[in-house]
């Protein structure tokens, strides 16, 4: 990824500073931003997540086992439109 790939990426100031959150998304958002550092990179850029870490972050966030599935697929839904945002910011 080039270095102006990235800087696409970055948040620039007409971002908007706040968002509303549904309290039942809460710990979903949680665990999505504890995973922005676990992307996984190839040639042309970004790939997706990288799932072997998710067991063990939500573990440690003391996400019960029940729940575990919910999340993974809630994760799903915010990495694909994740992917299709950089796709478009990118291209």
């Amino acid at each position: 990824m080039s270095e102006q790939q990235i800087s696409q990426l970055l948040p620039t100031s007409s971002a908007p500073a706040a968002f509303a959150l549904w309290p039942e998304n809460e710990t979903a958002f949680r665990l999505w931003c504890s995973l922005q550092t676990q992307w996984r990179v190839g040639p042309a850029g970004l790939i997706g997540l990288d799932y072997a870490v998710i067991p063990a972050v939500m573990e440690l966030q003391g996400i019960q086992p029940e729940q575990r599935s919910t999340l993974f697929a809630a994760l799903q839904q915010c990495e694909a439109v994740a992917l299709e945002e950089m796709q478009r910011i990118t291209a």
